[in-house]
């Protein structure tokens, strides 16, 4: 045989192929080999799994030649095949929306959030786009638990299961303070926000209107994002202790006001003890503002002393700074001097 008739043999005789990627469960021969002859071409054996890559090396082609009757002979360099079956992570995320739609169809809350557990992003042909089948799923409604087993299936392949567990938990939305704010605050809507917590953690002492809270005190200081308790908020003091007041007292078209000086402290329409300083006398009064209370025009004159109260002497009291010898203040004719 001449040199010439040998390299053209050489060329048209099968040749091992360098990296090859896999679309299904098999490895066929022309995966291996190219320049086979028609109807030679086989399955076998099994492919890698999803992501992993298997090197046919120089002796196992040479045997898988012999076993197939392929025209090929090793040259004077090694010769290898890399088999690959290309592969992708699915990540939790877009299995989430997939339990949950299933976990409804079983009773589960529309609004609940599912947590897995021990979890590993299953490997799967990078061919793969669709959803995976949701199989032998089961659910405690008492308790949230779930077992499910996913299914990802792409033509020509068996699908890739696994197993997954965890619990669904039913959320709610509830206020919460959107930044720190001190003892006393009093709580503005731009002073909260919304967020959704797991149901198991709300319980009726809790503010779970937003409406509830606006307008409210705080006892103590409180964090941003913090849940707030009901016992956390209090009315707001409009007047407080040893402040002055004004008082009003309203009765047939006539208003008259004085000035007096707190001995309580009270929200709005708290009733509070208020000394009249001209008299020194003690006035209940209702609170219908910030340093403002009203006096019924109905009731009989408090002309007690502070002692007759029950309440601190006049001297223990702090001082009206000079109020009760400026007078009362009237509108009208005479003055409040009960």
């Amino acid at each position: 045989m001449s040199a010439g008739l040998a390299l053209a043999r050489a060329g048209e005789a099968a040749q091992p192929r360098l990296v090859v990627s896999l679309h299904s469960d098999t490895v066929r021969l022309s995966d291996l080999f190219s320049g086979l002859e028609p109807g030679q071409d086989c399955t076998i054996g099994p492919a890698p799994a999803a992501g992993q890559r298997i090197v046919v090396a120089q002796a196992q082609l040479v045997a898988i030649a012999v076993q197939f009757s392929v025209d090929w002979q090793p040259g004077f360099r090694p010769a290898s095949v890399v088999v690959e079956r290309k592969g992708r992570q699915v990540p939790r995320e877009q299995l989430l929306p997939v339990i949950q739609a299933a976990l409804v169809g079983l009773g589960a809350p529309a609004d609940s959030e599912v947590a897995l557990g021990a979890f590993v992003a299953p490997m799967v042909p990078a061919e793969f786009t669709g959803l995976p089948d949701v199989e032998q799923l089961t659910y405690d409604q008492s308790d949230g638990k779930f077992g499910a087993q996913l299914a990802f299936s792409t033509a020509g392949s068996e699908p890739v299961r696994i197993r997954i567990t965890g619990v669904a938990q039913e959320m709610v939305q509830v206020p919460v303070l959107s930044h720190p704010m001190g003892a006393a605050s009093i709580i503005e809507p731009q002073d909260l926000q919304t967020i959704r917590v797991r149901r198991s953690l709300v319980s009726d002492r809790l503010v779970l209107v937003a409406s509830d809270a606006v307008g409210m005190a705080l006892r103590h200081q409180m964090t941003g994002g913090s849940l707030i308790p009901h016992d956390a908020l209090t009315r707001p003091l409009l007047v407080s202790r040893g402040m002055p007041v004004l008082l009003r007292l309203q009765s047939d078209g006539l208003t008259l006001t004085m000035q007096g000086q707190a001995i309580d402290g009270g929200a709005l329409d708290d009733r509070i003890h208020i000394l009249n300083g001209t008299s020194r006398a003690v006035l209940v009064a209702q609170v219908t503002g910030a340093g403002q209370a009203r006096v019924d025009p109905g009731a009989a004159p408090a002309m007690l002393a502070a002692t007759q109260a029950g309440l601190p002497p006049a001297s223990s009291l702090p001082s009206l700074h000079g109020l009760s010898s400026q007078g009362p203040l009237a509108s009208g004719p005479g003055g409040l001097d009960q």
